[in-house]
């Protein structure tokens, strides 16, 4: 649902506990957010230990992950010359915005991988879908279509 909104509004409302917790442009609500990166590597991994915007770097067999805020310039620079087989930098979502109102309630650390690597989504600690938790407690509306 929320990748829907993503694509067709400007601008969401996002609603907790009955009280308005958010209302901004979509863009300025995705500008902050950190970025999944996925990099399979031919050779031994790369230290982006001081490299601005990167966080949370994970590897394992030959595959690095790590989130990025921000620049990809500095991130790019940095990993320039490395044995990259394959590179993915996937948008930020606005599912991840959500999650981070929600983080606590669902027993989940934002911006951090869980246990085994992966990040946030889908299910939360609760196990319940967060396409519960959003019928309950949130809408995201829009203020008109995109131009």
């Amino acid at each position: 649902m929320l990748s829907e909104v993503e694509r067709v509004c400007d601008r969401v409302a996002i609603i907790r506990k009955g009280r308005l917790a958010a209302l901004q442009d979509v863009a300025a609500l995705l500008a902050r957010r950190k970025r999944n990166v996925e990099m399979r590597l031919d050779g031994p991994p790369l230290s982006l230990e001081g490299v601005p915007g990167v966080s949370g770097v994970m590897v394992r067999d030959g595959l690095l992950t790590c989130h990025l805020e921000g620049d990809v310039g500095p991130f790019l620079r940095a990993i320039a010359g490395a044995p990259v087989v394959d590179l993915t930098i996937e948008p930020a979502h606005l599912e991840e915005a959500f999650l981070e109102f929600y983080a606590e309630e669902l027993g989940l650390a934002p911006d951090r991988p869980s246990e085994g690597g992966t990040h946030i989504g889908g299910e939360g600690a609760t196990g319940r879908r967060l396409e519960d938790d959003r019928a309950d407690e949130a809408a995201a509306t829009s203020a008109g279509p995109r131009r």
